[in-house]
This record gives structure tokens, C-alpha cells and sequence, in this order.
């Protein structure tokens, strides 16, 4: 972007680049990245639709006798995790390179709330005073998805400013600030890295969901119960799905130490 001569030319030209960010760039960068990353989108948009799925089954269960107030609140916040997670999924979409990862931190912590409701006779209680939030549930969480625990310490780092998150908004292309999101091809390892993160967290939130529901899961895809253990059991697709995440990470992890 050109230097400006006074504060009102510059108000004028800002204001012209960010409804042109808003009304074309965005969705420009939301087709660009859709085209290159279409598996890992279509993986995206398949474990919102499953956990979604059984969140709402939950919700609308016949029996509403069996839908206890602890259930259904966990199940509330589960849904605002998912919707959470949607919401970074879209910026992910439109380029944005940091923000995703706040936003999972946060679907995290409801996660983890919801989560807490049973692995802890005392956290609901607690959650019903008031005295109890999602930051504070990593540890219950933990005891049920021991990957929780790695997830929440990786985002946590991302989350809090440190040199590592600074001056992202600095396009080496074009030598200027970046006004918004925007998807470049020299920074599609950071994408990369995002719809990696994206749909591991989404794995983990679908195990979670279902293993917290399973009583609710008329065909559940990814626990088996025998007596009172729960093994986790995956299917060709999702053990499939699993290697793509990992293989992603592994090539944006890679692609960021160079950097």
C-alpha cells in the first residue's frame, strides 16, 4: 500500500481496502483455498456433520426423561464448541492465519467444560454457582482424552503474543501489511497447519462427544463398550482420515522450521 499524504486520504483508501477485503478479497481466498485443500475441507465438514449429528440427537431424544439437566447442558456446550470450531474453519477458509487457532483454544476450553460434567461429581455443581470455566477443566478432561492435554499446551503457546505469533500480517510479496486474512501459495504451510490442527481437534471432540453420549449413539463409529471399559475402535475411513492429519502436520511443521 502507497504512503499517504494526509490522515484523510489514508481514512478514504482504508476504508476502500477493507470493504474490497470484505465484499471480493475474502472470497477470493475462500475459493482459492477450497480448491487446494479440498480433503482436508471435505474432512472438515464430515466430523462437524457427525458430531453435529449426534449432538442434535441427543438434544431431540424421544426420551427426555433420560436427558438429565447435566446431560443437556453438556450437550449445549458441546454445540457452542462445534459452532466454534465452524467459525475458525471459515477463517481458515478465508486466510487468516492465527485467529483459527484462537478461536480452537476457546472450543477447547468448552470442550473440556462439558467434559468435566462427568469425569467430576463436583464440577456441574460448580459450573451451576458460577464458580466453574472451561480454562480450569483441561485436567478433567484429560482423565477421559489424554490428547487434550498436548492440543490445549500447543494452542496456548500460539495464543499468548510471543515473537513466534508476531508480524504475521506481513505479505514478503507484496512488502506491505495484510488488511484482514488472504491466501498467498507462499504461506499455504500455514493453512496447511491450520486445517491440520482443525481436524485433529475436531477427531478429538467427536471421540469425546461420542464416548460422554454413548448411550445416545445408536451406531457408534468409534468407541465399543465391553462390561464397563470403552476401547476405542476406528473404521478404514477414519483410520484413514487420522494419516492424512498427521501427514499435514508433518509437512507444515516441516515447512515452518525453514522459516
Amino acid at each position: 500500500m502507497p504512503k499517504m499524504r494526509s490522515k484523510s486520504e489514508a481514512l478514504k483508501t482504508i476504508v476502500g481496502i477493507i470493504v474490497n477485503v470484505i465484499n471480493t478479497f475474502s472470497l477470493n481466498s475462500q475459493k482459492a483455498v477450497d480448491h487446494k485443500f479440498k480433503t482436508q475441507l471435505a474432512n472438515s465438514i464430515y466430523l462437524l456433520t457427525h458430531i453435529y449429528t449426534l449432538l442434535k440427537f441427543v438434544a431431540d431424544h424421544p426420551q427426555q426423561n433420560k436427558v438429565t439437566d447435566e446431560i443437556f447442558v453438556s450437550q449445549t456446550i458441546m454445540w457452542q464448541a462445534c459452532n466454534t470450531m465452524f467459525a475458525a474453519l471459515q477463517l481458515t477458509r478465508q486466510g487468516y492465519m492465527l485467529e483459527p487457532q484462537f478461536l480452537m483454544r476457546q472450543a477447547i476450553e468448552s470442550f473440556a467444560l462439558a467434559m468435566s460434567f462427568h469425569s467430576s461429581h463436583k464440577a456441574y455443581p460448580l459450573y451451576k454457582k458460577g464458580e466453574l470455566s472451561g480454562e480450569k477443566c483441561i485436567g478433567f478432561a484429560k482423565k477421559m482424552l489424554g490428547e487434550i492435554g498436548q492440543i490445549y499446551g500447543l494452542l496456548t503457546s500460539v495464543t499468548h503474543p510471543s515473537r513466534n505469533t508476531t508480524g504475521t500480517a506481513y505479505n514478503e510479496e507484496s512488502y506491505s501489511v495484510i488488511f484482514g486474512g488472504g491466501y498467498t501459495e507462499k504461506l499455504s504451510y500455514r493453512t496447511l497447519f491450520d486445517f491440520a490442527m482443525l481436524n485433529y481437534l475436531l477427531l478429538t471432540i467427536w471421540k469425546g462427544s461420542e464416548l460422554v453420549f454413548y448411550k445416545f449413539e445408536t451406531s457408534p463409529m468409534l468407541w465399543e463398550k465391553s462390561g464397563s471399559i470403552y476401547n476405542l475402535k476406528l473404521d478404514d475411513s477414519i483410520k484413514s482420515m487420522v494419516e492424512t492429519v498427521k501427514k499435514d502436520f508433518k509437512q507444515a511443521i516441516s515447512e515452518l522450521d525453514k522459516k
